[in-house]
This record gives C-alpha cells, structure tokens and sequence, in this order.
C-alpha cells in the first residue's frame, strides 16, 4: 500500500497521538517523498512502537534527540542507504511546512469564522500551531476546558498568535518538561493568576493525558474508516442561537 496522498498521512498521522506526534508526522513525509512503497510498513512501525515516544519516555531529552533516534530507526525500518536523505529531510524546511500545512488542513478557515458565531460550544481535538509541541498545546486545551471553559478560545486564539514559540527551531534543545512549564506559565497569564495550580497537577492528571490521545485517535479511526482524506478542524463548534 503507497500511501501518495499528504492530505492521506495527515489522515493518518498522530501515530500514538503522543507529544512527538508531529516529528513522526515529518518522518512519514519525508519517507513518502523517498520511497513510497515503505510508508505504509513505518506507518505500522510507528503502531507497534509508539510507546517509545509517549510523553513520559521522552519528556526529559531534547528534541534533537528524539528526531536522532527516529531517523535511525526509520533507516532500520526503510534500509540503511536513506540514512543521509532522512537527516536531510529534518533540516529540509520544505518537509517542515509540508507537515504543517497538512496538520492546519480547514481549521484556519474555521477558527476565522469562529467569530462571528453568536454562541460556541469548544471541544479541542487537534492541534493548535501544527507544531512539535501540538499534543502539549492540545492538552492545555483540554486541562482548560475543565477549568474554566470560557477561557478555551481565548487560549486557543492566544496559542494561534503565539505558534511560533512552541516551533520546532525554537523548542528543539530543551526537554519537554521546559516546554509544558512555559506553556503553563503562558496559560496562567491568559486565564488568570488563582489558575496556576490547578493546570499544574492537570499536566500530572494521567487522566488529561488519556483524554487528548483519546480525541486524537478518535479522529484519525474515523479519518481512516471513512477515507475521508480531509483533515478536521482544530476545534468542534456547536452552535448555539441566544
């Protein structure tokens, strides 16, 4: 099976719906542009090895070195003559914005319209910012949905304007933990001092973390069943008339 279709890997790709959601992305991107014939076997690769890259195994090494032990094992999985290509398509800004783009898909053009709903219910489930750091941004979603839903969007159009501190550039030689204490910071300003706790211990909360990998996955199950090759929006809208 040759998966040919980026808007097909976006379908496809939050293999593990972990925080390096977006670098293993890149690396099917980056094999499909190489040799198509083996996206499909890292595909199934990244399945049955997902838990290697959850957030707990990789929260405390930088991200160079979880894209270091992904283009090695990719090179185990594809054969060791791409090994050269696949660190160039790392530093390839080309296979960057071509994941990016195929992670945005229609949520720019819904969260534009967002605005002139006259109500809206938030239900995060994707990822805000197409970045390295799209599962930790998404899990902030979630831990504010429960906390004080009022602030979901306007945390998400904070994360919108703010995307580029949480790039890949910007973000790729300090460890995940650095990362998640800036994001709560950040939160904290936007939706108030008495918060700062609270979002905390939801970043500890296993329970937080199940739930963003259960709405990622819950998206790409369907995306896969229905081939449907378009990539969902960043939040679901429910509208609601006043």
């Amino acid at each position: 099976m040759n998966l040919k279709s980026d808007r097909q890997i976006a379908c496809l790709q939050s293999k593990g719906y972990h925080d390096n959601a977006f670098v293993t992305s890149r690396a099917l991107h980056i094999v499909n542009q190489l040799k198509p014939s083996a996206t499909f076997p890292l595909l199934e690769w990244f399945f049955k090895n997902q838990e290697r890259y959850y957030n707990a195994q990789t929260r405390n090494i930088s991200r160079v070195a979880v894209v270091n032990d992904i283009v090695n094992s990719v090179t185990e999985v594809i054969g060791n003559s791409y090994h050269s290509a696949l660190e160039f398509g790392f530093n390839d800004r080309k296979t960057d914005l071509k994941t990016r783009v195929s992670f945005k898909g229609k949520s720019a053009s819904r969260s534009r319209r967002a605005g002139s709903l006259v109500s809206l219910e938030l239900k995060p489930t994707n990822k805000p910012g197409y970045h390295d750091n799209a599962f930790v941004t998404s899990r902030a979603l979630h831990i504010v949905n429960q906390l004080k839903p009022s602030a979901t969007f306007p945390l998400l159009e904070w994360f919108f304007k703010n995307q580029e501190r949480y790039y890949n550039a910007q973000t790729r030689n300090i460890s995940r933990v650095a990362v998640v204490n800036d994001i709560v910071n950040s939160v904290t300003e936007v939706i108030g001092n008495s918060y700062h706790s609270a979002l905390e211990f939801g970043f500890n909360d296993r329970k937080t973390d199940l739930k963003t990998r259960v709405s990622f996955k819950a998206h790409y199950e369907k995306c896969y069943r229905t081939h449907n090759l378009s990539f969902a929006g960043v939040i679901q809208l429910t509208i609601r008339t006043v």
